[in-house]
């Protein structure tokens, strides 16, 4: 490209996000020893987005950047096209570029969670409490919300970026739907039930997803990475009345906040909705495993 051209890229100011078109550079002619020449160049279109994630964003104080926004719309669209994102009521990325971001449900963006008492938030990697106060509140109660989430057809996830084996420390829901990632060999799960149902199978570290899904009033199945735990035999109780918390557990009954179990592990994303299939599960994990591995998680 000649030094007459580069200068005249420069005058016009081109982004390199601007609608797709063409625009015709002249240079050269009388006084400049050449004839008149033309070429005709094509700005780039900019990246375009599902509906869904235009609205994600939009709903985000702090817009993300555009690779952001491209892994973001991918784990939409993996959801889409497994039958996923049709049955959630409620999908929050933690590990986001910004704190406020990292509250906003990806499924309904006007839901966006409250704080508590802060849990500490680090850039690309989520939310870790103090295992004593802190915790958020989604605002989402299972009794009055009208989601899919049902007392014998439903599914909890929550992706976990550090290992603590504790009994006490929950990350999330409220006392009749909630999840310990691990307690030494095992991972105590509470699946829209009364009390809790520990899968047989054994867990080395809380590192990963942890999900179940109830398929009845009397089954179900714990998973880890989107693979089968074990079965979950314990039967279903009717929806608390009391929102679901990240970093701790709500004990409530009436509708109020009764933080309680406090986590200390790093909380990085967490999801509810409809009951999963097993496929589905794996679909679900390996989406975010997906965005997980994109942002360095």
């Amino acid at each position: 490209m000649s030094r007459r051209l580069r200068r005249a890229l420069r005058a016009r100011s081109i982004s390199p996000w601007a609608r797709a078109s063409e625009m015709v550079i002249k240079w050269g002619g009388r006084g400049f020893g050449h004839s008149s020449r033309k070429q005709r160049l094509t700005a780039p279109a900019p990246p375009s987005y599902s509906a869904e994630a235009t609205a994600y964003f939009a709903a985000m104080s702090v817009q993300p950047d555009a690779t952001r926004k491209s892994a973001l719309d991918t784990l939409i669209a993996s959801l889409k096209s497994a039958g996923v994102w049709a049955k959630l009521d409620w999908l929050t990325v933690h590990a986001a570029h910004d704190e406020q971001a990292a509250r906003v449900n990806a499924v309904n963006p006007a839901q966006v969670a409250s704080v508590g008492v802060a849990p500490t938030f680090t850039t690309d990697r989520g939310y870790t409490g103090n295992g004593t106060t802190q915790y958020l509140n989604t605002g989402w109660n299972p009794s009055s919300a009208g989601g899919k989430f049902t007392q014998n057809d439903c599914f909890m996830g929550m992706w976990a970026g550090t290992d603590v084996t504790s009994g006490a420390q929950y990350d999330c829901g409220n006392s009749n739907a909630t999840i310990n990632g691990r307690s030494g060999a095992t991972s105590p799960i509470t699946a829209q039930s009364a009390a809790s149902s520990t899968p047989t199978l054994p867990v080395s570290t809380s590192i990963g997803f942890t999900s179940f899904t109830r398929t009845s009033s009397t089954a179900g199945v714990a998973y880890k990475n989107g693979a089968s735990m074990g079965a979950i035999s314990s039967t279903s109780t009717t929806l608390r009345n009391a929102s679901f918390l990240i970093c701790a557990a709500n004990s409530s009954t009436t509708g109020t906040v009764t933080a309680a179990n406090f986590s200390t592990r790093r909380n990085q994303a967490l999801c509810w909705g409809q009951g999963l299939s097993g496929a589905e599960q794996l679909a679900l994990y390996n989406a975010l495993a997906t965005y997980m591995t994109a942002v360095g998680a």
